[in-house]
């Protein structure tokens, strides 16, 4: 990221939140799991590049019940200090949110914790948030007949080519996903003018994997600089329209089209 200019001023750095999941009690009886952001060695939940291997290595696999429209929430609205300020400091026009979210498994719901929150509502919560989603899953995704490994809300697809390199098209759609996955999160996603990318070809490393990371950075990285000043424009007749605001490209194209952009 610093490297495409993002977050390369002293005064300005990238900050980092990984939220997971913890056992806690409920009376005598232990609760499957809920959200906690994860702290480095200084006990801070918000970190830099240098704490990321630190706080990431504290990550386990497996688990069983895991909502993720919790874990989002959790990321968005929890992460606070002792008087109650966001310490993501959402809303300063200067600073970009990028939600990062993966997993391989559907939504799962637990009462009491989740239950009230449904697709609308998270939706909602991000929107209100100015942040840009990006969901790893497990979800399927086409080029025609070709597996793509990613998709963004205009449907362009992302296919991988050979050395690490990768191509785009916009003969695109989805395909099945795990269970409620697609409309759990994919669709989600794309509503919010994100994107959705494929984990089980990511975890297929090698050069696929190169080509599913130069990908995702360059997406990412553009995601960033758009939301940097407002600034809805109507291309012309390619129809693209770019939202350089910490909102979504949805709410842009709507608003550019009622004549406010």
């Amino acid at each position: 990221l610093v490297r495409g200019g993002i977050g390369d001023s002293p005064s300005l750095r990238n900050h980092y939140v990984l939220v997971g999941f913890g056992r806690f009690p409920i009376g005598d009886d232990v609760s499957p799991v809920r959200p906690r952001a994860f702290r480095n060695r200084a006990g801070e939940r918000v970190f830099t590049i240098e704490s990321f291997n630190e706080v990431t290595s504290q990550l386990r696999a497996g688990g069983n019940i895991e909502d993720g429209y919790l874990a989002i929430k959790h990321a968005l609205e929890n992460i606070t200090d002792a008087s109650g300020h966001n310490l993501l400091r959402l809303g300063r026009p200067d600073i970009t949110t990028n939600i990062i979210f993966l997993s391989d498994k559907e939504r799962d719901v637990f009462d009491p914790y989740g239950s009230d929150i449904d697709r609308s509502r998270i939706m909602e919560v991000v929107r209100r948030s100015g942040a840009t989603i990006n969901v790893i899953i497990n979800q399927e995704l086409f080029s025609g007949n070709r597996r793509a490994f990613g998709l963004d809300w205009d449907n362009i697809a992302y296919i991988v080519e050979n050395g690490g390199e990768y191509s785009t098209s916009t003969n695109s759609r989805i395909g099945s996903g795990y269970l409620t996955t697609r409309a759990d999160y994919s669709t989600v996603a794309l509503e919010l003018g994100g994107c959705v990318w494929d984990i089980k070809i990511l975890r297929q490393g090698g050069a696929v994997g190169a080509s599913f990371v130069n990908a995702f950075y360059s997406r990412v990285n553009r995601q960033i600089h758009q939301c940097q000043t407002c600034n809805c424009v109507d291309t012309g007749r390619t129809a693209q329209w770019i939202c350089k605001r910490a909102t979504n490209q949805v709410q842009c194209k709507a608003e550019a089209l009622a004549g406010r952009g």
